[in-house]
């Protein structure tokens, strides 16, 4: 089935197996939305007796930011000669069903005839779940609109590479391709990289620092002589998010090896690369 549903229950009674609905997912192809309501969650806590609302709220929270990740990463793969495969498939929503006899359950995939969009979403919510909700775009937030306002200006595409691939047959010290933000050439190298903290698992955030780190080493090694100019581009996380303890490490041991900044650094570097002699990374090749 092409888009499909499954709502996203809390067990009340064990014994009775009386189940109260709390979130709605629903996918269409490759396009993931997700809700939960915490009224529910909180009818439920009273209806159980015991406390479940922060558990509860933790998981729902650990699938919006898988829901967050995977948008985002079937955005950025959009142009790709290959389409990523879904996370998201009604065969694990069957699974996830099969496997969730605990507090949160899953229901088996209910095929939606229509289009899914943010509207039919809503609408779904409000009858699945009962009640009005105001769905977020999970594709994009403020900091991924803000990097690709600056990225896409025509300007700066005549004078650098942007979402460039690093290749090990270029590079020296690569062993696999390494995407890279911005990348361009005066004289010395400027190399910048966009990592979402608010959107992305700690997993992924930390594979990307590391590519890049290895990015950078490479580069630096290649443009002996020069000092670059090398920095991630980030913005700050919630403070008691698991992605800010990374965000603090990377400002406690990584900021001899590039730069943190925020959009506002990325805006006058976009400026600085227009208005310098600057030229594409790729043309040196």
């Amino acid at each position: 089935m092409n888009a499909f549903i499954s709502t996203i229950g809390i067990q009340t009674n064990s014994l009775s197996s009386e189940v109260i609905t709390a979130a709605l997912l629903a996918i269409d192809g490759n396009k993931v939305y997700f809700q939960f309501s915490e009224n529910k969650i909180a009818i439920a806590e009273k209806l159980t007796g015991v406390s479940i609302k922060n558990q509860v709220k933790h998981t729902f929270k650990l699938i919006s930011n898988k829901v967050l990740e995977v948008n985002h990463l079937t955005n950025i793969n959009k142009a790709e000669l290959f389409a990523v495969a879904p996370v998201f498939d009604e065969t694990y929503v069957k699974y996830l069903h099969d496997y969730s006899n605990g507090l949160i359950q899953f229901s088996t995939p209910k095929p939606i005839a229509s289009k899914i969009d943010k509207t039919k979403f809503e609408s779904l919510f409000n009858k699945f779940v009962g009640e009005s909700i105001e769905c977020k775009d999970y594709s994009q937030h403020a900091f991924i609109k803000k990097v690709k306002q600056i990225l896409k200006n025509p300007d700066l595409k005549q004078k650098a590479d942007i979402n460039y691939a690093l290749k090990p047959d270029v590079i020296k010290g690569l062993i696999s391709d390494i995407p890279i933000s911005l990348i361009a050439k005066n004289g010395s190298i400027s190399a910048l990289q966009v990592v979402d903290f608010g959107i992305n698992t700690t997993h992924t955030i930390v594979s990307k620092l590391n590519e890049y780190e290895i990015a950078v080493n490479a580069l630096k090694k290649m443009d002996k002589g020069h000092k670059g100019y090398y920095s991630i581009i980030v913005e700050e996380p919630d403070l008691k998010s698991p992605q800010h303890k990374i965000f603090d490490n990377v400002y406690k041991y990584k900021k001899e090896i590039y730069k943190i900044e925020d959009t506002d650094a990325l805006n006058k570097t976009a400026e600085r690369i227009i208005n310098g002699n600057y030229k594409k990374f790729s043309l040196m090749f």
